[in-house]
């Protein structure tokens, strides 16, 4: 796959995702690329499939494992739905799961013995993909004689409970401040593509932040100083590369 490799390897562009990295072997001296976006069928996208089949779902959690899943998701290389062999089973959404993907999700559901306990993970499932009573067939769930947990972000609760889900059985998380595209998301909707902003925020120089922030989005001091304090603990927690 990697004598393939030639210029193509090293693209720019406006919109999508860069992603750097090093050929390297025993027998060659490394390879510095840089992909923009690859898309499925091409030797770059086959060999980011290659990498993720290293760092299976199930074996990364934590703010990491969420990242990676989100690299997956933007790149078509994460399911819809996954169910993973803990104890209790667990049935993972992916962060841009769709209703279109009801059926898929629907049909994983029913492969699980009733009498199993499960939980229903979509806590990295974006806000914008729609009601989660619309993709999962919540009657059906209140209905198994095992016992089901939810793990969501707060916006999904209330419909959940609506639908006869106890709050009892719900455990809400913090949303990941992260894009689709690695991101950082900062006061709620402001989304750091600057190299700049982030060298900042990681070697700590809080009023240097605080001055490009209000330079490049024309916040008041008050908003800068937010958005720095913000961006600086994303960093801290979740690494930017």
């Amino acid at each position: 796959m990697l004598m393939e490799w030639d210029e193509q390897w090293n693209q720019l562009g406006l919109d999508g995702i860069s992603i750097n990295g090093v050929f390297g072997s025993s027998s060659s001296k490394p390879q510095l690329f840089s992909l923009w976006s690859p898309k499925e069928g091409c030797a770059a996208h086959t060999m980011l499939a290659a990498v993720f089949e290293c760092l299976p779902f199930d074996r990364c959690s934590g703010p990491a494992g969420e990242l990676l899943e989100i690299v997956r998701s933007y790149l078509d290389l994460q399911p819809p739905v996954s169910i993973i062999n803990y104890k209790p089973t667990h049935l993972r959404l992916a962060p841009w799961v769709h209703a279109n993907d009801a059926c898929e999700v629907e049909s994983h559901l029913r492969m699980l013995a009733d009498d199993g306990d499960l939980i229903v993970d979509a806590s990295g499932m974006e806000r914008f993909c729609g009601a989660l009573t619309q993709l999962l067939p919540v009657e059906h769930l209140l209905k198994r004689r095992g016992e089901v947990r939810w793990i969501v972000r707060s916006e999904f609760s209330n419909a959940l409970i609506q639908a006869g889900v106890a709050q009892s059985m719900i455990e809400i998380v913090p949303a990941l401040p992260i894009s689709r595209k690695g991101e950082p998301i900062v006061l709620g909707g402001i989304f750091v593509g600057s190299s700049e902003l982030i060298s900042f925020a990681k070697a700590g120089e809080r009023m240097q932040l605080v001055r490009s922030f209000r330079k490049e989005y024309s916040l008041t001091i008050e908003q800068a100083s937010k958005a720095a304090a913000e961006l600086m603990e994303i960093v801290a927690c979740h690494p930017m590369h």
